[in-house]
């Protein structure tokens, strides 16, 4: 569960998991936060922000550098998760 709880490990206010959910439960699980994850029959991290003074500024790119780079290694587990499947 290390990669799936990085969001929560650096208590991040960036990105925010989003998604269908399942209606029924699925398994029984104690954590709240894997579970979050687990209800999902897709997911995504997205960032939601008003357009504000950064948005016309220079710092709108290093925000985005700043935020990608915190989602890239959550993004090469995904990956190798799905390369996994397809053995």
């Amino acid at each position: 569960m290390g990669e799936v709880s990085f969001l929560y490990k650096y208590k991040q206010q960036t990105f925010v998991v989003e998604g269908d959910k399942y209606k029924k439960p699925l398994g029984n699980i104690e954590s709240e936060e894997l579970l979050e994850w687990y209800q999902r029959k897709n997911l995504y991290l997205v960032c939601n922000k008003m357009i504000d003074e950064n948005f016309l500024k220079s710092n709108l790119l290093d925000e985005l550098i700043s935020g990608y780079s915190l989602i890239t290694s959550f993004y090469h587990y995904l990956w190798k998760i799905k390369n996994m499947q397809q053995i």
